[in-house]
């Protein structure tokens, strides 16, 4: 059955207006990974002063061991998110993998964002 073109377009953008409020497409998916790392940062930066990327994981785990190693977790798959073309395939081998394994990593991430608010509040 061929569709009207009205209804074609209609129906191909209420497959993209899904996508986005499931955050189901892979550009959103990588971008809400790279935004939730940023805020991590930035939280980050309050506790531990002015720091390259790279040397915050050290001064988080001189605040609380194992600090480090999620933030350096989250920086890691924030960068390969950001510039490596081919992160989905390489880091969960499909993009279905990838939208299993979305949340739980939204997940880790925003629970290092709440306990480096903790801290912060705290301090």
């Amino acid at each position: 059955m061929t569709l009207d073109p009205t209804h074609a377009a209609r129906l191909a953008l209420a497959e993209k207006i899904l996508e986005q409020a499931e955050h189901s497409s892979e550009a959103e998916m990588r971008n809400s990974l790279s935004r939730l790392y940023y805020a991590v940062y930035h939280v980050a930066l309050v506790l531990v002063g002015s720091k390259a990327h790279g040397e915050i994981p050290a001064a988080l785990d001189g605040l609380e061991t194992g600090l480090g190693k999620l933030y350096k977790d989250l920086l890691e798959l924030r960068q390969r998110a950001d510039y490596d073309p081919a992160f989905v395939v390489r880091q969960f081998g499909s993009t279905e993998n990838f939208r299993v394994q979305f949340p739980i990593e939204m997940d880790k991430a925003r629970t290092l964002y709440e306990r480096l608010r903790q801290m912060e509040i705290v301090k």
